[in-house]
């Protein structure tokens, strides 16, 4: 029992260890705090970016051409003129918002260099459908129903929300025969 010190009894040296403890705990215990705080800021950042990016992918819309483009014949001449007939033709295609959000575009069709411009911006919401008619070309051709030339189809498009932010999807197709086939697919985010 000898060993026991009362509170109320202090010695000198325990009064001079107790006082640099704590002036020696003071400091260390704010640079451990300091450094906590510094890598809590720091794991915050990375998932701050982590989230910034899950939003990104999450309101990219995404636009699709379905792969079945048609052709609608319209005779105009019946009888061929000069060993051709005059054919009025319009291509078909089915465009679809396969996104989570809405989007707008714009299309420009190309055939045989003859152009079809949407210049403002149609809206598609996620899972709408919308079947695109051009106007009618004018097609002369030896054989009937046979369409030969080459098709773009060129849209750009954006999340109804980020206008800043646009893509672009093009395809190219080839007529032979009459029968679609597609040449070339690209698709990414348009360059300012």
């Amino acid at each position: 029992m000898i060993f026991l010190l009362s509170l109320n009894e202090t010695s000198p040296t325990n009064d001079s260890l107790l006082q640099s403890i704590s002036t020696l705990s003071i400091p260390v215990l704010t640079a451990v705090l300091v450094g906590v705080t510094i890598w809590y800021a720091w794991k915050t950042q990375i998932m701050a970016r982590i989230m910034e990016k899950q939003y990104n992918l999450a309101v990219i819309p995404y636009i699709s051409i379905e792969n079945d483009i048609k052709v609608n014949w319209n005779l105009i001449q019946p009888t061929p003129k000069d060993g051709n007939y005059l054919y009025k033709v319009s291509i078909c295609f089915l465009l679809k918002n396969i996104g989570t959000v809405p989007l707008s575009y714009t299309l420009i069709n190309i055939f045989n260099n003859q152009t079809t411009n949407i210049p403002e911006a149609q809206i598609l919401f996620p899972g709408q459908e919308r079947l695109f008619q051009t106007p009618e070309y004018s097609i002369e051709t030896e054989i009937k129903e046979k369409l030969d030339g080459e098709s773009i189809i060129s849209i750009h498009y954006w999340a109804l929300d980020i206008h800043e932010r646009k893509y672009f999807y093009k395809r190219t197709s080839q007529f032979q025969d009459g029968t679609c086939i597609i040449k070339n697919e690209d698709t990414g985010l348009c360059k300012v």
